[in-house]
């Protein structure tokens, strides 16, 4: 009879507790869930907690870090495990189904890795959407020993109609998209109400590409926030500019007359990067229950006085770019991807650079970071999945919760990583690694600390 029962014992537990009290040192797993947490040299231990320890097959933790898992808001696992193996990536290149599998599962392993149990993956728009249907029903169950993978795709929607043809095909999509409203600052096509720094007004008639552009109207944007709605699933967009999100923001309002806030709200819509949000934007977007996605690596790499976004728009406009901290004061979700393969995975890495923001107005705690990259699980509960990742021993640091997490009125702290143990990372470095990575008590990955 295989043991369904871990006890882990010798470590340090991400959990939330009063302030003064030790931090527990130990938990249970008992059938995919967290049965017990707390400290395994306690002499009081109930009975049952004890009868469950001596039926248990022990892990000795060694003073490793026990944290809730990542969760990655977007990336292309199958396109990262085609590279990984070196097959083509090609949507044009037709691949036998044992080499696209074998694909998935080396993007999923590399994603497991680094701590990650949970992803969004967005497949290639060329690739025939029953992809992902397969993706989505090879990582169902976690007994596969894979990432669960939430399948994003179909394109952009003009009718519902549309929307239930494909999911006729991929029945376990979970929004449609992303649909680009406009395009990025590296190339100066993200659509902005001002001009770009760089670019000067054109001497004669003509076309002014000075102010970026806009790939969709309003009205498509509309239709497919209205489709996505009536069929019950997310839309997915990418916006970067201002004007671009204002041009989301009237398309919402659109919507809204059509379908109502509250269907709206209950959808869960998405919005990519949404760098360059404003006030107005954000209030609207907060209205409507949006989520965003964002994405620390490109901050920490165009962000700055000397960086890209300052030679494009000017010192103030790419100050003001990225306000984490007005969006998590505010009530958005914020969530953090990797968007692998473009970027590596370095989770902590992510988190440490949401923490060390250009604007310092706008760093976030490490609460409010980590949160953004675990799908917004900071803390493992008893009862709860045990979705969770073991890192290598580090120093850490008590950290204060918010009331409005839940965890009531009461002075409450959790143990993460000091931000001693992150101060000298890069993103392509692993600051901490990655010992196991559970889903739902299922290993997904093992290593031993020192390997």
């Amino acid at each position: 009879m295989a043991v369904n029962v871990t006890f882990y014992r010798g470590g340090v537990v991400a959990t939330a507790i009063p302030a003064g009290q030790a931090t527990p040192d130990a938990l249970i797993v008992k059938d995919g869930s967290i049965a017990w947490i707390g400290n395994s040299s306690d002499p009081g231990l109930p009975e049952e907690i004890t009868s469950l320890i001596q039926e248990a097959e022990t892990v000795e933790l060694d003073g490793n870090l026990i944290t809730p898992a990542f969760h990655d808001a977007k990336i292309d696992a199958l396109t990262l495990g085609l590279q990984l193996l070196d097959l083509p990536t090609d949507p044009e290149q037709a691949l036998a189904d044992g080499e696209l599998q074998a694909g998935l599962r080396a993007g999923l392993n590399a994603a497991a890795e680094a701590g990650v149990a949970v992803l969004n993956h967005h497949g290639n728009a060329q690739r025939p959407v029953s992809e992902l249907q397969k993706f989505a029903d090879l990582t169902a169950d976690a007994a596969s020993g894979l990432p669960q993978v939430v399948v994003y795709g179909g394109g952009k929607l003009t009718s519902a109609a549309q929307g239930q043809e494909i999911l006729a095909a991929a029945p376990g999509l979970a929004g449609f998209g992303p649909v680009a409203i406009d395009g990025d600052f590296t190339t100066g096509t993200a659509a902005l109400e001002q001009r770009y720094s760089d670019r000067h007004a054109p001497q004669w008639s003509g076309d002014d590409p000075g102010m970026g552009e806009l790939l969709v109207s309003e009205s498509e944007i509309a239709a497919h926030l209205i489709a996505a709605t009536q069929l019950g699933r997310a839309a997915v967009f990418r916006a970067r500019g201002d004007r671009a999100l204002h041009a989301l923001v009237a398309a919402f309002e659109a919507a809204a007359r059509e379908v109502g806030d509250d269907a709206l709200r209950r959808a869960g819509h998405q919005v990519e990067s949404a760098d360059l949000i404003d006030a107005t934007a954000l209030s609207s977007l907060v209205l409507f229950g949006v989520t965003i996605i964002a994405d620390p690596q490109a901050e920490a790499a165009f962000g700055g006085e000397d960086g890209l976004y300052a030679k494009r728009l000017g010192p103030v406009r790419a100050l003001a770019m990225n306000p984490w901290a007005d969006l998590i004061t505010t009530g958005v979700e914020l969530r953090f991807a990797s968007h692998a393969p473009q970027r590596s995975f370095n989770p902590w890495g992510t988190v440490h650079t949401a923490m060390t923001h250009h604007d310092s107005g706008q760093r976030l705690n490490m609460i409010d970071a980590f949160g953004a990259h675990t799908g917004g699980i900071i803390s493992l509960e008893v009862g709860a999945p045990a979705t969770i990742a073991i890192w290598s021993a580090v120093d850490t640091t008590a950290y204060p919760l918010r009331a409005n997490r839940g965890f009531g009125q009461f002075e409450t702290v959790l143990t993460l990583p000091a931000n001693s143990a992150l101060a000298n990372i890069e993103m392509d470095v692993q600051p901490i690694q990655c010992i196991q990575v559970l889903r739902e008590g299922v290993a997904l990955m093992s290593r031993h600390a020192d390997s």
